[in-house]
């Protein structure tokens, strides 16, 4: 597929979501020395914005015509779980940690497996009152149709950020902005059963996978490019 068309047919909804990215803050060398010497490093994740579908008929992904309307009517959550999907800030969040705990030859990072309500820093700082935190969200996901194509243009946006309490100081903040069409997602098991709930989620795998690299990229900072 010519990227130029899948860019093309999501251009409006691109610019909208630009016009809300969060922009990247480096972290500088003594900070990332001072992690190692941090008694722990809390890790945590928010629970996903709704899974968007833009204009892209769901009939194929698990539901009946009736319940595809209806779906595609609320855009809600429910639209996730129909699709059998899971937030990929999940992966991400596993991936990173790895990456940072050789980075900084130390074993302080703990996770905390259980996803919260994104609360703003204020109210972080009642919650961890010491130390640094990193933290992990989905700010976007989706899928959008692609004129005249077989598939669907997933879609995926995140972001990472490094906090100091009590202070609630920003340390360190990536983020990744991406797509493909979900015929990545085709299994390597050519006898698997193959729906677009399938592809979609096998897709999002590939993202994640692909964030996680630039965030660790951001963090040690070898890159900033999606």
């Amino acid at each position: 597929m010519d990227i130029r068309i899948a860019r093309t047919a999501t251009f409006s909804l691109g610019m909208t979501l630009l016009a809300c990215a969060p922009e990247i803050v480096k972290i500088d060398q003594a900070t990332r020395d001072s992690l190692r010497r941090a008694e722990e490093i809390k890790i945590v994740h928010y629970l996903p914005p709704d899974f968007q579908v833009k204009g892209a008929s769901l009939v194929g992904y698990g539901a009946s015509a009736g319940a595809a309307a209806a779906i595609q009517a609320q855009a809600q959550t429910q639209q996730a779980q129909e699709l059998a999907m899971q937030d990929p800030v999940v992966r991400i969040k596993s991936q990173v940690a790895a990456s940072l705990t050789k980075i900084l030859e130390s074993n302080n990072l703990t996770s905390i497996p259980t996803p919260m309500q994104e609360l703003t820093v204020d109210k972080l700082k009642g919650i961890f009152q010491q130390g640094p935190v990193l933290d992990f969200a989905t700010t976007y996901w989706g899928v959008a149709p692609i004129p005249f194509q077989p598939f669907d243009l997933v879609l995926y946006r995140a972001r990472a950020r490094l906090l100091k309490f009590p202070e609630g100081k920003l340390l360190w903040q990536g983020t990744c902005d991406l797509e493909a069409d979900n015929s990545i997602g085709m299994p390597s098991d050519k006898g698997a059963a193959i729906t677009k709930g399938v592809l979609v989620s096998n897709t999002l795998n590939h993202l994640a996978d692909r964030c996680s690299e630039l965030l660790v990229d951001q963090f040690s900072g070898r890159s900033s490019v999606n």
